[in-house]
């Protein structure tokens, strides 16, 4: 079990992101926690991320694990201290770790075969668009529209956790423009195909009545 990383949080102020800030004072809704799922579709998507989810995870006893993982962590990383953040930053590498393999079979522009690995920056970097997309969408859906200049000092600050995760500066759009101009990239470029990992782990997802414990 992970450490309680939120109480290291109540216990040190020094934070990594301002409560002054966009990035804080937009994650803060607690309607954000419906951005999850909707990141969580997206991730699933790329068939080397839906081939990790699906061989290394226990998503048909737990499906909502990750996602509250990813959350917690990604909350104490925001929230909390820079002890906190580091935890979590471990954390999230220690669960990496051993998510490696090979597509079982192709998907799209995936061949068969293709290595995939977790710490890869390239997935990592779809991981973080799609929850820094998923984000500012149900914010601005259910909060109220963000002007241009919020969405950008979302964006910056978004780029330093990718740097505290492992996606270089060179690898991370420089501005939110082109970060919407990557997103689009993906979404219509032929990388995304939701193959038949993506559909068993969203049904375990979105296929009732909830069973078993959540985390």
């Amino acid at each position: 079990r992970s450490v309680d990383l939120v109480m290291h949080a109540e216990r040190d102020s020094d934070r990594l992101f301002s409560p002054a800030s966009c990035f804080w004072q937009i994650n803060r809704e607690l309607l954000l926690g419906l951005a999850g799922m909707r990141a969580l579709l997206m991730e699933l998507a790329q068939p080397l991320i839906a081939a990790g989810v699906a061989k290394h995870s226990d998503f048909r006893k737990r499906p909502f694990k990750r996602l509250y993982r990813t959350m917690r962590l990604m909350s104490c990383i925001t929230f909390g201290s820079r002890k906190a953040a580091r935890l979590a930053v471990q954390r999230i590498h220690q669960c990496h770790s051993s998510v490696h393999g090979e597509l079982r079979q192709p998907a799209g522009c995936h061949r068969s075969g293709r290595f995939y690995n977790a710490n890869d920056p390239q997935l990592k970097l779809w991981v973080l668009a799609t929850l820094i997309d998923s984000s500012l969408c149900i914010y601005e859906l259910f909060v109220r529209p963000a002007s241009v200049e919020e969405k950008e000092s979302y964006y910056q600050d978004s780029r330093r956790m990718a740097l505290l995760v492992g996606i270089t500066s060179a690898r991370m759009p420089a501005d939110y423009c082109s970060f919407a101009a990557y997103l689009q990239t993906m979404l219509s470029g032929g990388t995304l195909v939701v193959g038949a990992p993506a559909q068993e782990v969203a049904a375990a997802l979105l296929v009732g009545p909830l069973r078993g414990r959540i985390v």
